[in-house]
């Protein structure tokens, strides 16, 4: 997910939108709705994801890395095993506190790290 930034007067906007290979999900509201429909016909049976790297600067900071996740269909009980590549996007807060800003995910690279 990432924030899209707007000035708006003396403050700043924003919008989260999460990007896939299928479609873009634009918004809180939107990225709800997504993944409550995800969630009725599908249940993740197993998540990892693996740091591969990470950089910061002051409050900016990136981690890319891989994943695998098996998703199970609600009604068939079929599973399936997605393998991704992630990168995000992180800044840290007036809080100290530091949070996802961008986040993207892709099929692995032939013959990337499994």
């Amino acid at each position: 997910m990432f924030i899209q930034s707007a000035n708006s007067g003396s403050r700043r906007r924003h919008q989260l939108v999460r990007v896939s290979i299928s479609r873009t999900v634009r918004g809180r509201e939107a990225q709800v709705l997504a993944d409550r429909a995800f969630f009725q016909s599908s249940r993740v049976l197993a998540f990892e994801m693996q740091v591969t790297d990470f950089r910061s600067d002051g409050s900016l900071a990136y981690a890319t890395g891989i994943g695998v996740h098996t998703v199970a269909d609600r009604a068939t009980g079929t599973s399936r095993v997605d393998r991704f590549q992630y990168v995000d996007i992180l800044v840290k807060g007036e809080d100290g506190l530091w949070r996802s800003r961008y986040f993207a995910n892709a099929p692995p690279e032939t013959g990337a790290a499994r």
